[in-house]
């Protein structure tokens, strides 16, 4: 790799990239009571947008990854970012629950490009050291991002009006036009294409993996279970709990506090125990805080939601860096098909949940933590059951 390409790579620009797909996710969550009302539309059916996300969301990540390996990362980047400004614009103009269905998706489909290439740039841009350094401070980005999208979301709601936060993202998605057109550099210099052969035979092989279907799942209930909050928060914290919509999106803090300690839980463990045990450790701190979760929003106690809302993710937070890590341990000969596969497969999964979670909304408090602890219940059970998959990792 040439050095002076690789010192010219901001890790600025890198956290943007990677970290803007997550945030245009959950600033939407804010809006949603205010969009259900403009487009007389019902909660049930308006929480279909963050199911849609996911849907285009995984297919952008395979389609990416593909197109960028044959043509190179920074033309597909611009091209990626474009259409996600067009998902944007179109949201702004969008006046109908079909248009703003359709631009999501678009939207969605766009921004999964900075998922995908920038952890491929990372790749290829660093080593060693260096390398570690910058993978962390990413990954804390990639852990933060959708706490800070509700507090944006919500002041810009509070402030001015809903349609705001489209207006921001159309300059968010600008403003990554711009820098990426100008400060981003070409790291793939060896490009390659693959065949639809080897692209359905590592798919087959996935598909019949059980450890690695298992884990597909596990990132599915981890991811679901913090977008199924993100969707039904607003309805309980603004039209239950009658909290202000700037008081909701300060949740986000709750989230990203218990990011931040479970990062530092596991560096801390790491080197101390097995991986399956910091993966179980992880789920029992998650199934336990949702047991309390039912009788905290129950008791409309605001304080007892807070513990329970930080423990939840305080455990997610712990079990999910390790299943990430060691899911495809097996497939390094073919990581970079495997990893489109894995996401295309793990980030539908996301949307099945996501709207399952939009079905049996019906404005009750207790169903968000009902659900929540089925899936965290179901999850666990699984992997107790499999847990001779995990002996390896």
């Amino acid at each position: 790799m040439d050095t002076r390409k690789k010192s010219k790579l901001s890790v600025g620009l890198l956290c943007l990239l990677i970290g803007f797909p997550q945030i245009s996710e959950s600033i939407f969550t804010p809006i949603l009571p205010a969009l259900s009302k403009a487009l007389k539309v019902t909660d049930s059916n308006i929480q279909l947008t963050v199911s849609i996300y996911f849907i285009g969301f995984a297919l952008g990540v395979l389609i990416w990854g593909i197109l960028s390996d044959k043509y190179g990362r920074k033309p597909i980047m611009l091209i990626g970012i474009l259409i996600y400004l067009l998902g944007n614009i179109s949201l702004l103009y969008s006046n109908s629950f079909c248009l703003i269905m359709m631009s999501r998706f678009i939207q969605a489909f766009g921004a999964s490009v900075g998922s995908v290439i920038t952890q491929a740039i990372m790749r290829e841009s660093y080593s060693g050291s260096k390398a570690t350094k910058v993978f962390a401070t990413v990954g804390a980005v990639i852990s933060i991002a959708p706490a800070i999208g509700p507090i944006i979301g919500a002041q810009l709601v509070t402030h001015f009006h809903y349609m705001s936060v489209f207006l921001f993202l159309i300059v968010l998605a600008t403003v990554l036009l711009i820098l990426t057109f100008v400060k981003l550099p070409e790291t793939n210099l060896v490009k390659f294409d693959y065949s639809v052969k080897e692209l359905v035979t590592v798919a087959f092989k996935l598909l019949k993996d059980k450890f690695v279907l298992l884990n597909a799942f596990a990132i599915a209930v981890f991811n679901a279970i913090l977008f199924n909050f993100y969707s039904e928060a607003p309805f309980i914290f603004i039209n239950n709990l009658k909290l202000s919509t700037s008081a909701y999106g300060n949740t986000g803090i709750l989230i990203a506090l218990g990011t931040i300690i479970g990062a530092y839980v596991v560096n801390k463990l790491a080197v101390k125990t097995s991986s399956f045990n910091v993966i179980l450790l992880g789920i029992c701190i998650a199934v336990a805080c949702s047991i309390f979760s039912i009788w905290a929003f129950a008791s409309a106690n605001i304080f007892m939601i807070y513990i329970a809302i930080f423990g939840i993710f305080l455990g997610i937070n712990i079990a999910l860096p390790v299943i990430l890590k060691t899911s495809l341990y097996a497939y390094e000969e073919v990581i970079g098909i495997a990893s489109g596969i894995f996401g295309l497969m793990y980030y539908c999964m996301i949307g099945i949940l996501t709207f399952i979670m939009s079905v049996i909304h019906t404005g009750n408090i207790l169903v968000f933590p009902i659900y929540t602890l089925t899936l965290a219940v179901g999850l666990s059970i699984l992997i107790f059951v499999n847990k001779s998959s995990f002996k390896n990792i």
